[in-house]
């Protein structure tokens, strides 16, 4: 673990790629405070998860050190990567029977079913055999063959995932499914990571993971909430809207640089479990709402569903918002959905539904 005292400007700076860089006035926002903020990180699940305290001392500063270290645990509790984690234990036996599982990822499953529920299927974690699939065909720098893919279409769908709350058990309602927690994981490791720090009584810290994953913890003392900017899915171009983040989680899904081309198409990394192909509709998309695996779950199914059946999701979700990110032409279509956030819309074009 590393830890600095860094200006809060060089801090919020850092906050890029996915979640954007401060400029502007809000670099005179943040100059107009004195003082510096503590940065704490840490990798994990293949990212680097970070924590900035405006207190750069004393017992805020040990609870940073501590909860940090709640990002290690969880990765070897939820990787599908690691052969000795909780949830790969899981998705080996849970065909043959039901499987007793820790507390924390027991809820969590259950949360993760009511937001299947909730997307209509567009996020769901049950289609670990699908993105298997899909990790060995970029690999191969390729996409499966139809036939592969229909073939594992029946053993996606969180309504198979039998969740017993009394005994707290898991069992799979055919063999060879799997979970597969990617799409959330890091979400609820910030969730945790902030929870923790409440505990400890710290009242304000901003808590990331990998940049695409965040939580903001009340809000720092020089304003109403943390300054945030979301990046242009296009790399080298500047910001594409702002805003202030206080007491809510949220999560920027795009395809990005990672995926694959082939045959002159390229294959994003984000799978509609529906189909079991990639998603196409979007660009990118971030999402706020209650928690940060919220909004994890929530801008990885406003991916897959694309801006009409996203804003019909959007309607029936309370106290979440989200900007959705298309391409027009050569330039972008934004659009901010929902009325809980303050979204400033930079470039584009951005109508609030």
């Amino acid at each position: 673990m590393a830890e600095s005292a860094v200006s809060r400007r060089d801090f919020l700076q850092r906050l890029g790629p996915a979640l954007g860089t401060l400029a502007g006035a809000w670099q005179q926002e943040v100059e107009a405070a004195a003082g510096e903020l503590a940065l704490l990180s840490r990798r994990a699940m293949y990212c680097q998860f970070e924590i900035a305290l405006p207190e750069a001392e004393g017992p805020a500063l040990a609870a940073g050190q501590e909860a940090l270290g709640l990002a290690g645990a969880l990765e070897r509790q939820l990787s599908v990567f690691r052969p000795e984690s909780e949830l790969s234990r899981l998705n080996a036996e849970a065909a043959s029977r039901p499987v007793r599982v820790e507390q924390g990822l027991f809820d969590l499953l259950w949360r993760c079913r009511q937001w299947w529920e909730q997307t209509g299927g567009a996020f769901d974690p049950s289609a670990g055999p699908l993105m298997r699939l899909w990790r060995e065909a970029a690999t191969a720098g390729r996409p499966p063959a139809p036939s592969q893919v229909e073939a594992l279409r029946p053993l996606v769908g969180m309504g198979q995932v039998r969740l017993d709350p009394q005994g707290r058990t898991v069992r799979f309602g055919r063999p060879g499914m799997s979970l597969d927690l990617g799409a959330v994981g890091k979400g609820y490791a910030v969730d945790r990571i902030a929870q923790r720090l409440q505990q400890q009584g710290v009242a304000s810290a901003l808590v990331h993971a990998g940049h695409s994953s965040i939580y903001a913890l009340g809000a720092p003392p020089w304003g109403k909430g943390w300054p945030l900017e979301v990046a242009d899915p296009r790399p080298g171009r500047p910001p594409v809207a702002r805003l202030h983040l206080c007491g809510r989680g949220m999560s920027t899904s795009g395809a990005g640089m990672r995926g694959f081309e082939h045959a002159g198409r390229r294959y994003g990394h984000l799978l509609d479990p529906r189909t079991g192909w990639p998603a196409e509709a979007l660009l990118g998309v971030s999402a706020v709402a209650a928690s940060a695996a919220e909004a994890e779950a929530l801008s990885t199914a406003l991916f897959t569903l694309g801006p009409g059946a996203g804003r019909e999701l959007l309607t029936g979700w309370p106290g979440a918002c989200a900007l959705l990110v298309a391409a027009e032409g050569s330039g972008l279509q934004l659009e901010t959905v929902g009325s809980a956030c303050d979204w400033e819309v930079l470039s584009g074009t951005g109508e609030a539904a």
